[in-house]
């Protein structure tokens, strides 16, 4: 039959923004209780605040509200608007309506997906609008928040909708395109973790990284953790206002749902109406779906399994760990073969794809657990070392170019390469009483601009450090080279009256006498005091190891002798104690124009630190 209707559809149109009735008048309620109405709280606010204040608070709460919405609002609603506009794709009597009506694919396509667009753009602008107005009767209009808190919910609207109407194509069934949307949205971080988690386990001297890097590849998440509203500051860094961050991310995120979209497009135009009902409906992306739920299912289901059945410590249990992948394997398989084949009866006809899967399983993490790549073999030569940085934790010092100390440091990095063996399997001697395992962290820059870095763990015990030759005595001499110890805890520039920013004293150093007990407290130190004290007493005390960075860099806990009568009874804790729960802390002014906070726990070796601020009174002598 000749197509009536090449482009856009009028009736189907206004039927389906009437179908979605429910859904963008609750949409349009929410948003009038959460925008335009809680701003008449702020009327009050003019009687008692300066017109320009009360609108920096105004500023915050539409964009703050704005930027939830845009977070977790968009997604959910994306969802609802895709499933509702392209529900007649899940059942065959809708999809064989739609598909017998004198109307071109692209032009059916358009009309349901616009109609999906109307349904939030319409409530959001009506709402942006209602906003500016409340805004205005309260005599601070604020156009330019209203645009922005618009612009950012359509540009993360774009990419949600467009991404669930790709699963709409991809999708055949009403029930599963829901679950397939929403852990598609949060799939790439949590299989990084996943890896992360079975490679650190494994793979020796991995350094255990803090976050999740492919967190902007779940973009609900993302936004929500690291999309923000900033305040901005006049040049006496007053807050004059509020403004929504991250726009270049936004931007991304529209383009790519645009992407999205075009590629639904493209599958609709190619869909087999027949396949109503199948969870996957294209017939190419089936294998896809098939092995990448089931390797996914091993990652997931086995790291969970593993870490319930080992508390955590899978790096000491391989065998566990790979059952536990092959018992993920198998759930994933079979699961992803039954949805395919809508049958039970699938293990039958599945099996050699199966035994595949688990075959391929055991030779990856057999190949993470040899080490076949070579990865936690590989020790630098010194000559190709431009600068090493060290640390009890992941990151934490300044480059250091000092010869000695980067061939100390690959002489440790070399240790612990050849006695591997000896110290996975090292445990507390019986004479411990008390023990620890401590880490320490190497980070690489080359000359030719690259860089790499490994962790260890090593055991902190008085037998280990009893040993003139333990990691713990090789790590704590490598701590105590002068060039590291600056590197870890000194600024590499030169502290003047002019950089300090703040000095403070933290701690017990407070008496009260209604009390009769020490009480923390924190006092500050003018720049002069501040340069002063870091100068001529902190930096020496320092190099001389009386802030931790001595013999006791890792130091193992020893038992303390039971308290006496006295000890107890005292209300008044004694000089040491409360050095040690005293500290002094620095912002200083980079030449970068950074700010810097460094930190020094006071003790009695810190013999001119103490004695400086006993002079200035600041201590108790």
């Amino acid at each position: 039959m000749t197509s009536k209707t090449s482009c856009f559809d009028r009736a189907i149109f206004r039927r389906d923004v009437r179908r979605a009735a429910p859904l963008w008048i609750l949409f349009l309620l929410i948003l009038l209780v959460a925008l335009p109405l809680p701003l008449s709280n702020f009327a009050e606010y003019f009687e008692r605040m300066a017109k320009a204040e009360v609108a920096v608070l105004i500023q915050q709460q539409i964009l703050s509200v704005g930027h939830i919405f845009a977070s977790l609002g968009s997604p959910i609603y994306a969802l609802a608007a895709a499933w509702l506009v392209f529900y007649y794709l899940f059942t065959g009597k809708s999809a064989n309506f739609y598909a017998a009506l004198p109307v071109r694919r692209e032009g059916m396509f358009a009309t349901h997906y616009l109609a999906g667009l109307t349904v939030y753009a319409a409530p959001m602008l009506l709402i942006s609008a209602a906003t500016l107005a409340a805004t205005a009767m309260l005599g601070a209009p604020q156009l330019g928040v209203c645009a922005q808190m618009f612009a950012e919910n359509v540009l993360s609207f774009l990419f949600f909708y467009n991404f669930a109407v790709l699963c709409c194509m991809i999708v055949g069934s009403a029930v599963m395109m829901p679950i397939v949307y929403i852990i598609l949205n949060f799939a790439v971080p949590v299989v990084e973790l996943m890896i992360r988690t079975v490679l650190q386990a494994f793979v020796y001297g991995m350094p255990n990284g803090s976050g999740i890097h492919l967190t902007p590849f779940a973009p609900a998440w993302y936004l929500l953790g690291s999309g923000s509203v900033a305040p901005v500051l006049n040049a006496e860094n007053d807050i004059t206002g509020y403004c929504v961050e991250g726009w270049g991310y936004l931007l991304i995120l529209a383009a790519v749902g645009v992407l999205f979209g075009a590629l639904a497009l493209a599958l609709y135009k190619t869909r087999e109406m027949e396949r109503c009902g199948d969870v996957i409906a294209v017939r190419w992306l089936r294998p896809v779906f098939l092995y990448a739920f089931t390797f996914g299912c091993a990652l997931v289901i086995g790291v969970v399994i593993v870490s319930l059945i080992t508390d955590g410590q899978i790096e000491t249990n391989f065998l566990p760990t790979l059952l536990s992948m092959l018992a993920g394997t198998l759930i994933g398989y079979l699961a992803a073969q039954m949805l395919l084949q809508k049958s039970a009866r699938v293990l039958k006809k599945s099996w050699k794809g199966l035994v595949i899967c688990c075959a391929l399983v055991t030779l990856a993490l057999g190949a993470v657990r040899l080490d076949l790549t070579g990865y936690a073999r590989r020790v630098p030569e010194a000559d190709d070392v431009a600068s090493v940085e060290v640390g009890q934790y992941y990151s934490v010092s300044t480059p250091v170019t000092d010869e000695r100390a980067i061939a100390q440091t690959i002489a440790l990095h070399q240790y612990f390469v050849d006695t591997r063996g000896a110290q996975e399997n090292l445990t507390p001697a019986d004479t411990d009483t008390s023990w620890w395992n401590a880490n320490i962290y190497l980070r690489y820059t080359l000359k030719d601009g690259s860089s790499f870095a490994r962790s260890y763990t090593f055991l902190c015990s008085a037998s280990t450090a009893a040993d003139p030759d333990s990691a713990y005595n090789r790590a704590n001499a490598l701590m105590r080279t002068q060039s590291v110890v600056l590197a870890m805890y000194a600024p590499n520039f030169t502290v003047t009256e002019q950089n300090v920013l703040a000095c403070t004293l933290d701690g017990p150093i407070v008496y009260d006498d209604e009390i009769e007990s020490w009480c923390y407290s924190d006092l500050t130190l003018s720049s002069r005091e501040a340069a002063a004290l870091y100068n001529d007493c902190i930096l020496p005390d320092l190099l001389d190891g009386a802030f931790g960075t001595g013999d006791n860099a890792y130091g193992y806990p020893e038992v303390s002798a039971e308290p006496t009568t006295e000890t107890v009874a005292s209300a008044y804790q004694v000089a040491e104690e409360r050095l040690q729960q005293t500290s002094v802390s620095f912002v200083l002014l980079s030449p970068d124009g950074g700010k810097r906070p460094y930190y020094y726990n006071l003790s009695s070796d810190a013999a001119r630190t103490v004695a400086y601020l006993q002079e200035l009174g600041y201590l108790p002598k």
